[in-house]
């Protein structure tokens, strides 16, 4: 008899034997390539990070910062939007030089750690996996060397999209942190 696990196991090897799966990715994946060693990759800790970076940087007040504290240690999602709004707003995004410089300074120099983790991902890209990723760090372009396709690139993710010759990449559904204006920190509308 087969169990649930093991049909579950044969069903995604089927279908990625049939070019029917993608793997999505987000913070656990990036914190784990890390051994856990940048909170700021988590996006409750990238959200602390920005009101430590703004109230160094003389934009976010130490009453505002102790205002926001419930909602930074909330986990509910409404109150933490409403932190990383703010937060957003002092540093300047979506376009301020400032914002660009905090993204940098949290994800310029970050590097993978974990091997098991680092090996888990080019298994799925060696048997043609495509990747993408929730997350604005470039640590799953550092393991499998391939380039980011931010999601503004609409040229370039319909091709990922239809798995075009020479389209592998890895995708960034909320944006990277190179290019801040793309990085889905708060609704922008």
């Amino acid at each position: 008899m087969v169990s649930a696990v093991e049909n579950a196991i044969s069903q995604l090897k089927a279908s990625a034997r049939e070019g029917k799966l993608v793997a999505v990715v987000g913070t656990g994946v990036s914190v784990a390539l890390t051994n856990g060693k940048n909170p700021a990759l988590s996006w409750k800790g990238l959200i602390e990070s920005g009101f430590v970076y703004g109230a160094t940087k003389g934009k976010i007040l130490p009453a505002q910062t102790e205002a926001w504290g419930n909602q930074l240690k909330s986990n509910d999602i409404d109150d933490l939007l409403g932190a990383a709004e703010f937060m957003a707003r002092k540093l300047g995004a979506p376009d301020g030089d400032l914002y660009a410089r905090w993204l940098e300074s949290i994800f310029k120099d970050v590097a993978p750690e974990n091997i098991g983790m680092e090996n888990a991902l080019r298994g799925l890209q060696s048997v043609g996996v495509p990747l993408c990723t929730l997350n604005y760090d470039h640590l799953l372009e550092r393991v499998t060397g391939l380039p980011s396709i931010n999601f503004a690139e609409t040229t370039k993710v319909a091709a990922w999209i239809r798995r075009d010759a020479n389209s592998q990449g890895i995708l960034h559904l909320h944006g990277s942190w190179d290019a801040p204006s793309t990085c889905v920190l708060v609704d922008q509308t």
